[in-house]
């Protein structure tokens, strides 16, 4: 049917009555050929003998049209239809109303343990969008084991929220793939939520015998790292000396660490990357570094100490050089080192490091009504139809200008 946006200008047609008046009280003027104007001379006007006008010109209909058009327009009409989608509605004997809402896993995530970072701390929510409570069963798995299955209470319209810890994933692929799902005592199925842990996993890296005890303790401190033997397939390999590495040793990823330094700094070491890629750690005043001027040869500069590069970068091969002296008893003593080395190790190898996080974002599923709450119905829709009436009196005012008052009739 057809509706008004602002039905209020339709008083604007209560002036069509006056359009014809004052059309009537004008009205058309005759041309009559008489033989001499001193035989009118004497005669009275109409408006002298107070007798009305005649019949109004009959261009009155086309003008009383264009106002209408007008007025119209302003109304702003519109065709509206019936709703685009059907909405459903609960029956009053309650036969075929729609299932209640069930459970379902809100997030999922999983991050290094504060308290022991060789295990992930798994943290799980349920949801249940439903008035009534349940009790879904919760299983969770990574890869091929069952971490764990318990039916969980969740209260109508609230959340249930957990924790657990288990051993770091050693590999990538299946073995790393966290699901978490629900099953329902009634036989109903709440969904299953799948997180990739891979890049949290442990890492097989090969310690070069050079490296002292401080970077073995450092790497130990981390919580992934593997130390793997030199014949045996590794992720990453570390190497300690005095010169870096050749540039065509590209087999895996290697970070070579400077063995001596020389006097100690005044001023900390500043970090050259935006502020969103920047560690969260700063390597303070006091620090000692080598002078090995061929590791300046190329690469990008990720720490600076005033002008002289610290940490350099080279994407290929992909290896990172560290000049400061990571045998200094001062830099292992505090926690700048293990800080320092597994933010190394996870820019070499695509990993997380000790402060990471990974998390699975729901999937968009369908909004089930629910048979407690009232149903809003669908907007119907609108067809505006202001441009069509404004073309018509467009055309009807072109048709006005072109007749100049010549026709009588429409």
């Amino acid at each position: 049917m057809i509706g008004l946006g602002a039905p209020a200008w339709l008083t604007g047609l209560l002036l069509i009555p006056l359009v014809r008046e004052l059309h009537r009280r004008q009205g058309p003027a005759r041309r009559v050929q008489v033989p001499a104007l001193f035989l009118w001379r004497g005669a009275r006007s109409p408006a002298a003998t107070g007798r009305r006008g005649g019949p109004p010109d009959p261009a009155w209909r086309r003008r009383a049209l264009l106002l209408a058009l007008l007025v119209v327009a302003l109304a702003r009409p519109a065709w509206q239809g019936p709703p685009a989608g059907t909405t459903p509605t609960r029956p009053a004997d309650g036969r075929d109303a729609p299932p209640p809402r069930a459970p379902v896993i809100r997030s999922l995530s999983a991050r290094p343990s504060l308290a022991a970072p060789e295990r992930l701390t798994i943290a799980v929510a349920v949801a249940n969008p439903g008035a009534e409570p349940a009790s879904p069963t919760l299983v969770l798995r990574l890869g091929d084991s069952e971490l764990l299955r318990r039916p969980v209470a969740v209260a109508g319209g609230g959340t249930w929220t957990g924790r657990i810890e288990t051993a770091r994933p050693s590999a990538s692929g299946t073995a790393a793939r966290l699901t978490a799902a629900l099953t329902m005592a009634e036989g109903g199925d709440g969904g299953t939520l799948a997180l990739d842990t891979a890049p949290l996993r442990r890492l097989s890296v090969r310690v070069g015998d050079t490296c002292g005890e401080p970077v073995r303790i450092a790497l130990r401190t981390t919580g992934r790292i593997d130390v793997a033997p030199l014949p045996a397939a590794a992720d990453l390999a570390i190497k300690c000396s005095e010169r870096p590495p050749p540039t065509a040793e590209a087999a895996i990823p290697r970070l070579w660490l400077a063995a001596g330094g020389g006097t100690r700094s005044t001023t900390p070491a500043l970090w050259t990357l935006p502020p969103e890629q920047s560690p969260a750690f700063a390597i303070d005043a006091g620090w000692r570094a080598a002078d090995v001027r061929a590791a300046m040869a190329g690469g990008r500069v990720l720490l600076a100490g005033g002008d002289r590069p610290l940490i350099i970068e080279h994407d290929r091969p992909a290896r990172i050089l560290v000049l400061l002296d990571t045998s200094d008893p001062a830099l292992a003593a505090g926690t700048a080192l293990p800080l320092l080395l597994d933010w190394l190790v996870s820019r070499l190898t695509g990993t997380l490091a000790a402060d990471g996080m990974t998390a699975a974002d729901p999937p968009m599923t369908a909004d089930v009504p629910n048979p407690e709450s009232p149903v809003r119905p669908a907007p119907p829709e609108r067809l505006d139809l202001t441009a069509p009436v404004l073309l018509a009196a467009l055309l009807l005012s072109l048709f006005e200008a072109a007749a100049g008052g010549r026709w009588r009739t429409l």
